[in-house]
């Protein structure tokens, strides 16, 4: 058709009726155009954009955002062929402000992702085959956003712990970086019932939101923003009964705090019982040091790693004091150091300050940098004082105080909101000197203090101030009493004495060089012994000449009110005195011997600390004769006796006379006996049998049977300590460690019934703990020791009846309690020097059974720096770990035996890929929103992948730690992968078969609740 213009063009137009390549020909006047013929290639007819569908947030009227992604889904299977084509227009109408991104994905479905950056109406224009597809152009309204992910909420208010009954519950809320928006807090309690709660705006950014639970139990703080849920929340507080406490907590570490510095508080429980505990939770573990200072008060640091909000619990029986937990913001270090501060003057000084006079002190900050000062005074009853802080311009401040009260006084000094050193310093105030206050009393300035008797009294200076005491005590001779000044450390002093002579004593007291009222004080010294208690036994009236006598004076009944002596004097008829030996006893008796040789009335004094006792003098008759009566034998040897061994018995014949001894011994074989004189009125007797058997041995005085004679006697043979045998681990140098208790056995079933006794030395001392000997009651003991020190050469003496047992003693040298060179690890989890084949389980072995006892603490690292799991099997000393290293690359075995790191530690060992990844296929569609909680699995065919395994790690996206996930391998080649998500939130999940990712194995999914 000619066009009929000025350019003198032609339209030509054709409707192909088959696809395929077709050529036009051009013809002007009968002869080819150039370039004619032109190739045309026709292809099949145009998709139908009738059928192409379009879902998705990015294309709805409300509901996106400026500065948000969004995206919707365009589904083009039954829409034939073409290509979707989206063009988006802002409110301005400009065609390039907003890019589009298009996504094509398996089934047709093609994926539009855009960010709008402008608030208003969008026209999003989606073509197909290029044409428009019904409905669209789609109008979206687009809003200004407010991420509500970005919001911050801390304090007190939200604590799970600590609130109580009306209690001020505040927190604070943060919404920078979070868009426009307001927050809004609700707060359910007990029963659904709506808490008033007040929000106070405090700055452009920062909201503080106050509420007053009124009922005990589980409350709920609802915290949103533009519509949606914070970070956390809803949080869950737990609010308890109102309670009262006397307990008292102040100090710079309850609000602030320094990372990397100690932060301090003080708490005072002023006489409230119970158990005192602290905890912190925040960013960081924070180490806790509480020094009890012995006076109802302890003073708590804790050291932050990290900055943020802490919560301070302080605890009583378990459970939170009103006010706690207490909110501590710990802020990063700065260039300042608190612990070079100095703080010295009188005003710090425990004792010297009095009340109400000024106490002043300086606090040097010359080398610890710039940071702000605070100085806080607390009395005894929890009142401030106020410091007066001058700036000297010099690095120095002057600090002044006046205490209005007595008592305790805490003065918290801190510098950046840190405690310097010595900070809490604690002053004792005192009342003016006033020695009219001075109060002298107690049993030892009473009636009824005795001689050489302990006596004490109470010297308060209490209410008096402070001042020097001096007292002295001086007998009726003017000579001075030693006195023992205790100091209570509470304004008193407990002064002892022991007055050594009676009479009156005076006692003379001064404070700060002024008298104390009253002095001198007299005390009534009085003598404490009675001589009637003193006894005397066994003293006989008559005794036979020549014959050694004895009896005894008890005077352990007055022995206790001083250091009396007893004396004894015999004066025979002629006037002379006879010999008289006094002998202490063990059990605080005296006994007294001598042997006349006069015959005729004999006069006995006897005296206590040089005074005559009750009864004395005591009248004695001599005269001469015998009497076997009086004679006495004892000793094992006239019990029991052992062949072929000396066998001894005493035979004692004191006030028995002057007569012979008769000895004799029956039985089934000679006995060789002798008699030894001791002369002291007794004599030792011995024998020696040959045969075992009953023997009579007969004693006879002036030929005449003394008590028990005969005597039946049983002798046995004696009980051979050659037949006893010592095994067992305590005597073998190889279990012999330090600290580590170990036992070995005595067997003493060959030899007679005897007595066991084990003596443990070391060339470095004895042991700290003697051995432990148990009698099993079948001949044999178990004998238990714990050695020490280490490196010490110990010598076990092993005696049986007193006697050394054969190879006794034994010599062992103590090994330490664990040697880490003695450790050997080996295996092919550790071993192989190709490395390990990733997804496949392996293991190696950690030998300790020649390292000594001792606990192995793993851990096994990834190539991500991650720990994997990891499974011990210990029997004895012996450890097998298995474990399985899921990815490729080094993994970092590190291991601790007792603390300490192994000399092989850290270990490493690469892991590689085995198997063909690429033939591991997820079967089935994967969803890319869950709810939390619900259990969902993945289903892999992995049949022709070889040698491998599946492994899923799933992780949040701001994450640092992994999911729990279970893999199940079947038997037909087929692994399930099941997984649950307890926390909402964006997540991915990373899958791998022989340590190499598999197709469509990583993805991002998003858990909401």
């Amino acid at each position: 058709v000619f066009n009929n213009d000025r350019s003198q063009t032609y339209t030509a137009t054709y409707k192909p009726v088959v696809e395929g390549p077709h050529k036009v020909h051009v013809n002007f006047s009968g002869v080819p155009t150039p370039k004619s013929p032109y190739q045309v290639n026709v292809d099949a007819s145009a998709g139908d954009p009738n059928k192409v569908n379009v879902f998705g947030p990015g294309i709805q009227p409300e509901g996106v955002f400026t500065s948000r992604p969004t995206y919707f889904e365009i589904h083009t299977k039954d829409a034939g062929k073409g290509v979707p084509e989206v063009i988006i227009l802002d409110p301005a109408g400009r065609e390039n402000t907003i890019p589009v991104k298009l996504k094509k994905e398996p089934n047709g479905v093609y994926i539009c992702d855009y960010t709008p950056v402008v608030q208003g109406v969008h026209s999003v224009n989606v073509f197909f085959a290029n044409q428009p597809i019904p409905l669209s152009p789609f109008a979206v309204g687009v809003s200004n956003a407010s991420d509500a992910k970005r919001v911050r909420a801390f304090g007190r208010g939200i604590q799970p712990h600590g609130l109580r009954v009306q209690d001020e519950a505040k927190f604070k809320i943060v919404t920078d970086g979070a868009g426009e928006g307001v927050p809004e807090v609700n707060v359910i309690g007990p029963g659904g019932v709506k808490e008033p709660v007040n929000i106070k705006k405090l700055d452009a950014h920062t909201y503080e939101a106050t509420y007053y639970p009124r009922k005990v139990g589980r409350h709920v703080v609802m915290v949103t923003f533009g519509g949606v849920e914070i970070p956390k929340a809803p949080f869950e507080v737990h609010v308890t009964p109102f309670k009262e406490t006397l307990i008292r907590a102040y100090g710079p570490g309850l609000t602030d705090g320094v990372v990397s510095h100690p932060a301090m508080f003080t708490v005072e429980t002023n006489g409230e019982t119970g158990s005192l505990g602290f905890s912190i939770e925040g960013p960081s573990k924070a180490k806790i040091d509480c020094q009890d200072n012995g006076d109802g008060s302890a003073d708590v640091r804790y050291y932050p790693m990290a900055p943020g909000e802490y919560a301070v619990h302080i605890l009583c029986d378990n459970e939170d004091i009103p006010k706690s937990p207490y909110m501590a913001n710990v802020v990063p270090s700065t260039d300042f150091y608190p612990d070079k501060v100095n703080c010295y003057g009188s005003g710090l000084q425990p004792n010297g300050v009095i009340q109400g006079k000024p106490a002043e002190f300086v606090v040097d900050t010359k080398k610890a940098g710039v940071a702000p000062l605070d100085v806080k005074i607390i009395d005894s009853s929890g009142n401030f004082v106020e410091p007066i802080l001058k700036d000297n311009r010099d690095g120095t401040f002057s600090c002044k105080y006046v205490p209005r009260a007595i008592g305790k006084h805490t003065l918290q000094v801190s510098y950046g909101g840190v405690a310097v050193p010595q900070s809490p310093f604690r002053v004792f105030v005192s009342q003016p000197l006033n020695a009219n206050k001075v109060q002298i009393f107690g049993p030892g300035i009473e009636s009824g203090v005795k001689t050489n008797k302990p006596n004490h009294f109470t010297i308060d200076c209490s209410d008096a101030g402070i001042g020097e005491l001096n007292v002295n005590l001086v007998n009726e001779k003017g000579v001075n009493v030693p006195l023992q000044v205790n100091d209570n450390e509470d304004g008193s002093f407990l002064i002892d004495y022991v007055p050594t002579t009676s009479g009156v004593h005076n006692l003379n007291c001064t404070y700060g060089g002024m008298k104390v009222p009253d002095c001198p004080i007299k005390i009534n010294v009085q003598s404490p012994v009675d001589l009637s208690k003193v006894k005397v036994d066994g003293l006989e009236t008559r005794v036979f000449l020549g014959s050694p006598t004895d009896f005894s004076v008890d005077s352990r009944a007055v022995a206790k009110y001083g250091q009396g002596v007893v004396t004894c004097t015999v004066t025979n008829p002629s006037g002379s005195r006879t010999e008289t030996f006094i002998t202490p006893q063990s059990d605080g008796t005296y006994k007294i011997s001598y042997t006349p040789f006069e015959e005729g009335p004999h006069t006995i004094d006897i005296y206590y600390d040089g005074v005559p006792i009750v009864g004395s003098p005591f009248s004695v008759n001599v005269k001469r004769g015998t009497d076997a009566s009086k004679c006495r034998a004892f000793g094992p040897g006239l019990t029991k006796g052992i062949i072929n061994k000396v066998n001894a018995f005493t035979v004692e014949t004191k006030g028995a006379g002057t007569g012979s001894l008769g000895l004799a011994i029956e039985g089934p074989s000679e006995a060789k006996m002798t008699c030894k004189d001791n002369r002291d009125g007794s004599c030792s007797v011995e024998y020696t049998p040959t045969e075992s058997g009953d023997y009579d041995v007969s004693i006879q005085f002036a030929e005449k049977h003394i008590p028990g004679s005969p005597f039946k006697v049983k002798v046995d043979r004696p009980t051979s300590v050659n037949d006893i045998k010592v095994s067992g681990p305590g005597i073998n140098p190889k279990y012999c460690r330090a600290n580590t208790p170990i036992t070995f056995k005595v067997d003493a079933t060959k030899s007679a019934k005897g007595n066991i006794d084990v003596k443990m030395v070391t060339d470095k001392g004895p042991l700290q703990q003697k051995p432990i000997i148990r009698d099993n009651e079948d001949g044999t003991y178990d004998v238990t020791y714990t050695p020490n020190p280490e490196g010490a050469l110990l010598t076990a003496n092993v005696l049986y009846n007193g006697h050394q047992v054969p190879d006794s003693p034994f010599k062992l040298r103590v090994r330490p309690k664990f040697e880490l060179d003695k450790i050997k690890i080996e295996g092919p989890g550790v071993s192989d020097s190709r490395g390990v084949k990733a997804s496949v389980p392996t293991y190696f072995v950690v030998d300790a059974t020649d390292a000594g006892s001792g606990k192995l603490d793993l851990r096994i690292m990834g190539p991500d720096g991650f720990p994997r799991p990891v499974d011990i099997e210990k029997k004895d000393n012996l450890y097998k770990i298995k474990y399985t290293p899921d990815d490729c690359g080094r993994y970092t075995i590190e291991a601790l035996y007792d603390g300490k790191s192994l000399p092989q530690s850290p270990i490493h060992v690469q892991s590689y890929s085995t198997g063909n990844a690429d033939n591991c296929r997820i079967m089935g569609n994967i969803e890319s929103r869950i709810l939390t909680g619900k259990n969902h699995s993945i289903n892999v065919n992995a049949r022709n992948c070889g040698d491998g395994n599946v492994t899923c790690r799933i992780r949040p996206v701001d994450g640092h730690y992994f999911v729990n996930t279970e893999v199940v391998p079947k038997n037909d080649g087929t692994y399930l992968v099941n997984y649950s998500i307890k926390e909402p939130g964006d997540y991915t999940l990373t899958m791998k078969y022989g340590g190499q990712p598999v197709k469509d194995g990583f993805y991002k999914f998003t858990v909401t609740p």
